[in-house]
This record gives C-alpha cells, structure tokens and sequence, in this order.
C-alpha cells in the first residue's frame, strides 16, 4: 500500500513539475511574440525607383539585403521604424541592409524612391551631450548596450543626425532617441 501511494505521489509531482517546465516556456513565447522576424525579399521585387535611387546614393554596394514594410507616417519621427512589422514586397517603404566602408548600415526608401533615412551602426562613444543627458536623467542607473545606431537623413546634412541608444535595466529594455545636442526627442519601450 505504502508502494502504491508512494508511486501515485511521484506521478502527480512529474505532472506537476512537467507542467511547470513546459508552462515557462510557452509564457516565454507569448513574452516574445510581439517580435516577428523580417522576410527578405528579392531585389526584384523591390520597386525600380527604389533601386535606382538606392544606385545612385551607394554606386560601389552589391549584395544588399532588403525588406518591405507597411505604411508608417515619417514626417515627424524620420528616424525610426519597427523593424518587427511583417515584410513583403507590396510594401509601402523598403529598407536595405548592406555594408560600406566597412560599416554596417541600412537605408530606408519610400515607394517612389525617395530616401528617408540611412541607420548607420556606431561602436564609437556617443557624444558628450548625450552621454551627459542620460548621466543626469532618470536612465542614469541603466545599461547602455554596446551596439548604438547614427540616423541621417542625409549624409550632407549632419544637424539632422538623430542617435539610437539602447539602455537595460533588469527586464525592462528602451531606445532612446537623441539629437546630437543631447535632447531626448523619443522613449520607446521595447520590454
């Protein structure tokens, strides 16, 4: 009898313990669910102007990568896009990741070709008055991850220079956008 309680105990505690494993992982992927890998689409599919424009802008570059995205108004914040947002090639803007000079960078363009920003990773140190304004802002505990990002408009335009910054604390993770002056012009929450 002892046997048989004793083997029924061990049964429940496996279901239990199982049950608990199992549900961990799925409470993971729901965490996670909000981020959808981009599709790489075929430059083919890209529409001419874009290509044209994106030749014309970097002559020596082959072998980019690029994605579709939906539609998303950039007149006021030019400098992000939700690179989780499904890809497609009936796309409203597309974005091509290569690499120039020895940089990695990726360049957005609208349907008609027409470029609106070019996101250029940074392993530099970010400049004073940005350093500055997360030392003395409510960010000044957090992490400042490695890779950081140099958002133009236009290469001939440095006043337009916006600067991706990622910070983490614990489970809570941001981008925090900047002007080169230090000004916080974005927070936006990624976990």
């Amino acid at each position: 009898m002892k046997n048989k309680i004793k083997i029924l105990a061990m049964a429940i505690m496996s279901v239990a313990f199982t049950t608990t494993v199992f549900g961990q992982k799925v409470d993971s992927r729901v965490n996670n669910a909000s981020y959808i890998k981009p599709e790489k689409i075929l430059r083919n599919d890209v529409p001419k102007d874009v290509i044209e424009n994106f030749v014309k802008d970097h002559p020596a570059v082959q072998n980019e990568q690029w994605r579709g995205y939906p539609t998303e108004d950039f007149r006021n914040v030019w400098y992000d896009y939700n690179p989780s947002l499904n890809s497609s090639s009936a796309s409203d803007y597309f974005v091509a990741e290569f690499w120039e000079g020895g940089e990695h960078q990726e360049g957005m363009y609208s349907r008609d070709g027409k470029k609106i920003a070019i996101h250029k990773k940074i392993d530099s140190q970010l400049p004073q008055p940005i350093l500055d304004a997360i030392k003395k802002g409510v960010y000044k505990n957090w992490k400042i991850a490695k890779e950081k990002e140099e958002i133009f408009r236009d290469y001939s335009l440095d006043q337009l220079k916006v600067y991706k910054v990622t910070v983490q604390k614990g489970s809570s993770k941001h981008f925090l956008f900047y002007s080169a002056d230090g000004a916080l012009l974005k927070d936006k929450i990624i976990q």
